[in-house]
């Protein structure tokens, strides 16, 4: 009895597990629904900075630096540029006649000044062959030089006089030029002044030296000939 009782349990699941399942059943499954993943973060793929460069970072850095320091030397450059051209205009302004081209008609010599913009004639000159610059002052008597420029040209002082000058009464003193050249007029043995604290730069071109010249004047233009 008790082996029968065992067939019939075995063929009562036999035929329990064997039954079909009817169409369009669908099994049941306890699962619980996950959560879909997070789209992938790119930022959080770049190396943390931890206070150390990587070899990114410091190529970053280096050419970050480089395009400041080509900035710096950019504007430094046009600034010296724009300083250069604006000193240039101011001394154009100032002397007009710093490069004199002499004419030539046969045997005479002609060299033209023009005023400049406060109305005067200012040129660049030679006094024992080197170079000043000329302010022409046809109501002085002699070539009249500031003490600074003389001692640069290493004149001699004669005599003293007394002298007035534009801060009053001065001591001046005698001197005698080898040469004095305006553009390629040249006349030799002059007549000049040394002024101390004069309180001009240019050298008075005086009447010792333009008297054995022709001089015209045609609007803003003054004509010296030999």
């Amino acid at each position: 009895m008790r082996a029968s009782n065992y067939r019939a349990t075995f063929f009562c699941l036999l035929f329990l597990g064997c039954r079909k399942k009817p169409v369009g059943s669908k099994p049941k499954h306890n699962v619980q629904s996950l959560p879909l993943p997070k789209p992938l973060d790119l930022i959080s793929l770049k190396p943390h900075y931890s206070g150390m460069p990587t070899p990114d970072n410091k190529d970053d850095t280096f050419i970050s630096k480089a395009g400041t320091y080509m900035t710096i030397a950019g504007w430094l450059v046009f600034g010296i540029l724009l300083f250069a051209f604006f000193n240039n205009l101011l001394e154009k302004q100032q002397n007009p006649n710093s490069n004199l081209a002499t004419v030539y008609q046969g045997e005479q010599r002609e060299v033209v000044l023009q005023r400049n913009k406060f109305g005067h004639y200012v040129a660049t000159g030679r006094i024992n062959g080197q170079e000043v610059v000329f302010l022409v002052d046809t109501g002085a008597t002699n070539v009249a030089i500031p003490e600074a420029t003389a001692d640069r040209l290493g004149l001699r002082r004669g005599r003293s006089f007394m002298a007035q000058t534009a801060n009053g009464l001065a001591t001046a003193y005698t001197t005698r030029l080898d040469s004095v050249a305006l553009g390629d007029i040249e006349l030799n043995d002059i007549k000049a002044s040394i002024l101390p604290n004069s309180g001009m730069e240019e050298v008075l071109l005086g009447m010792s030296f333009l008297k054995k010249l022709g001089l015209s004047q045609k609007g803003n233009q003054l004509i010296i000939r030999q």
